[in-house]
């Protein structure tokens, strides 16, 4: 998967009509390309034992999320993931900022511009009452689970 990930990216930073360079999931995409491409080289220039591979292995499993959050996107760009509309690209923009952060081992907060779309998503989602959930799924009334009372709300005012 993640080869397939890294052969996507490449090709996306290549062409440029699908994100501009200058864009900020353009440049997220290309990060990710960079990222993707250097590690087998990082590892076979790591020293043997001791915590050089523990860091790579906890890179790599950051850097495969980013891969699967990107191959999601690609396969899905026709659909509404996240109740968005289809083909939008900034949940992917803010997710492959979060998790190349973190592959970097550095704070995703540093990111804030680019995780800015992901705080839409979610407020959007939770005002139309669907799941925080890339398939927008409808949530129950909140009505007492216990009584079933579709009068009384849940949790009780009291």
């Amino acid at each position: 998967m993640t080869a397939h990930a890294t052969a996507l990216a490449v090709r996306l930073v290549a062409d440029d009509a699908t994100f501009a360079p200058a864009d900020l999931v353009g440049r997220q995409v290309a990060r990710l390309a960079n990222a993707l491409t250097s590690l087998p080289e990082r590892i076979a220039e790591a020293p043997r034992g001791g915590e050089a591979l523990t860091d790579l292995a906890e890179r790599f499993c950051w850097l495969h999320a980013a891969a699967c959050c990107l191959l999601q996107w690609w396969h899905n760009r026709d659909a509404a993931p996240f109740g968005t509309e289809p083909g939008d690209a900034g949940w992917l923009g803010a997710a492959l900022a979060y998790l190349l952060a973190r592959a970097d081992g550095t704070d995703p907060r540093r990111e804030a511009a680019a995780l800015e779309p992901a705080l839409e998503t979610v407020v959007s989602l939770l005002e139309r009452r669907l799941l925080f959930s890339s398939v927008p799924v409808r949530l129950a009334d909140q009505t007492d689970p216990i009584s079933h009372d579709q009068g009384e709300t849940w949790p009780h005012p009291n």
